[in-house]
């Protein structure tokens, strides 16, 4: 496992070589690093026998992660608004999204991440990787364990789908995403775990643009409820914004539903061959 940690600490390596804060390409990939790193000390806690100490790197990839997602957030917002004000004919209902992407922008004017602060973060966990002693975990401990998590996943999905709820559906991707970096990684890595991993980056994927509109509509709420831009976002049309957020979050939560019903299908009958 510790050489699994190295082999994915890279990208945070390369970034420490030079890194661009600028680069969103670079931002994506030290981001996804991140995940994986997170994913793969989740097993090393759970798992391991010894005394293992991890507790200070998982505190400060969460950091990092913490100071890298503000900006995304925001870009994906924009993103969104902009690509749907690019495609609306009617130019009033356009300027209702280009409005509303201003309003953001001006109350939203998230800086890039400082420099030092996250070098420094970054060295602290390569350093604590180099420092790890080896661990090996059981492949049947292994096999075991993310078997019961993909049954975890079937079960507690199946509410938070039907909730439909920001808060659980997040809680429900975080928990996708971390299955699907572990099997990926391991997969790999060479180890047979024999879960189906297609299907279940896809539901990740969806579940993800869930949470893109729920930050959207976040970000209007708090547009509506402060008193320097409540009167501005009147004028902006929120409804119409907030409309069409509702309208894609439906069609995302669909679209998930299915998928999520599909690979818990899926999984079964791989364990019911096991």
């Amino acid at each position: 496992m510790t050489n699994l940690l190295t082999i994915n600490a890279e990208p945070i390596r390369e970034w420490l070589d030079g890194g661009n804060l600028n680069d969103e390409k670079q931002i994506h990939q030290l981001r996804v690093c991140i995940k994986k790193l997170r994913s793969l000390l989740r097993l090393i806690r759970d798992l391991s026998d010894a005394d293992i100490p991890v507790t200070k790197m998982g505190d400060t990839l969460k950091s990092m992660s913490q100071c890298l997602s503000g900006q995304r957030d925001y870009d994906v917002v924009c993103g969104i608004l902009c690509a749907k004000a690019e495609e609306e004919e009617d130019v009033s209902h356009r300027e209702s999204f280009i409005l509303i992407q201003k309003l953001l922008g001006q109350a939203y004017q998230t800086t890039v991440p400082e420099p030092a602060q996250l070098r420094d973060s970054g060295q602290i966990v390569v350093t604590a990787i180099d420092e790890l002693p080896s661990i090996e975990l059981s492949k049947k401990k292994l096999a075991e364990y993310l078997s019961a998590n993909a049954r975890r996943i079937c079960k507690k999905g199946h509410k938070a789908l039907a909730t439909a709820g920001c808060v659980q559906l997040h809680k429900l991707r975080k928990r996708v995403k971390t299955l699907f970096y572990q099997l990926t990684i391991l997969s790999e890595a060479g180890f047979d775990i024999d879960l189906p991993t297609k299907k279940l980056k896809k539901l990740g994927n969806r579940l993800g643009k869930i949470h893109d509109y729920c930050v959207l509509e976040n970000m209007l709420d708090e547009l509506r409820n402060n008193d320097a831009t409540s009167e501005k976002i009147q004028q902006a049309d929120w409804q119409r914004v907030q409309k069409y957020s509702n309208a894609q979050r439906q069609q995302y939560l669909t679209q998930s539903s299915k998928l999520h019903r599909k690979w818990c299908r899926q999984q079964n009958r791989v364990a019911e061959k096991a």
